[in-house]
């Protein structure tokens, strides 16, 4: 088996002051991921011709004698690996114990399946302050910011048709979601030993819905050795690509029971499942409250 993973990253970035007070900038970037991953399994319908003796690509069944000429023996035990395991019982077959390796390319190959992530971002704000508080000035940042995110799979040509024994059957599947954004933050220092902070961020995307998180935290310095802290805020996590935007088929792998507490689980003598996810774009985020306290005290 084998995995290769390559990563292709482009960021650019402007600045620039707009007077004393007030800056800007604005952030892209853009990304493209490829993950390969290969593995060696035996493709069904080879498997009784190969442990017949008429195994290989250029044998014909009809015609070929097993064990000779074009025609190989599959050895599925470990004797096929002993050191002279090409001259043992060459009776029964030219390559003896030992198996053929281009027998078992045909028999064994190896499939990739390929797997592909486009990520593309732009991120324009505007920093500075003004006013003034007990504490200092107020601080502003407000900006707007999109991207723009695409993931698919390009299973191989056997998986799709469910050819291989062990890996089941995966199909080909490609999505996209968009999401532009709007958020900001500011910093109240209504002393010089408190600070507060109010930040917000909307979350607009394409598959219609959207959410606003918004976050409250407070620094106090109490003295020179205690400070304390706390916040208030709300945090979402979408639906991915694969929930909202395309349908996936594979096949999962278990015992035919297992049992768990005196409960039997299982559907019997099969070994075998075929499941399928379909998209639903009506899927809303989960959501979070998250509350913190803190402090930091020196103690010499």
């Amino acid at each position: 088996a084998f995995n290769q993973n390559d990563v292709f990253r482009a960021a650019f970035g402007v600045e620039g002051d707009i007077n004393a007070n007030w800056s800007w900038l604005v952030d892209t970037s853009a990304s493209y991921t490829d993950l390969r991953a290969g593995a060696r399994d035996v493709v069904l319908d080879r498997y009784p011709r190969a442990i017949s003796g008429l195994g290989g690509s250029d044998c014909l069944p009809a015609t070929g004698t097993p064990g000779m000429g074009e025609c190989y023996y599959y050895n599925p035990f470990m004797s096929a690996a002993l050191p002279d395991a090409a001259t043992r019982q060459t009776n029964l077959s030219q390559t003896g114990l030992a198996n053929d390796p281009g027998m078992l390319e045909w028999l064994v190959p190896l499939r990739t399946d390929v797997f592909e992530g486009e990520l593309f971002t732009i991120d324009a704000r505007v920093m500075g302050e003004f006013g003034e508080l007990p504490g200092g000035p107020i601080g502003l940042a407000f900006g707007a910011a999109y991207r723009e995110e695409e993931v698919g799979r390009d299973a191989d040509a056997m998986v799709n048709a469910g050819e291989m024994a062990t890996l089941g059957v995966f199909n080909d599947f490609r999505g996209k979601q968009q999401v532009d954004s709007l958020y900001f933050e500011l910093a109240l220092p209504v002393h010089e030993d408190v600070n507060i902070q109010f930040a917000g961020r909307q979350e607009e995307y394409d598959i219609g819905f959207s959410e606003f998180s918004p976050k409250i935290a407070a620094l106090w310095n109490v003295n020179d050795r205690l400070t304390l802290r706390a916040s208030w805020g709300t945090s979402f996590k979408g639906p991915s690509i694969s929930h909202v935007a395309a349908e996936t088929i594979f096949t999962g792998m278990g015992p035919p029971t297992t049992t768990v507490a005196g409960t039997t689980y299982g559907m019997g003598p099969g070994t075998g499942f075929i499941y399928i996810s379909r998209p639903n774009t009506n899927l809303l985020p989960q959501t979070s409250d998250n509350i913190s306290f803190g402090a930091d005290f020196i103690v010499n």
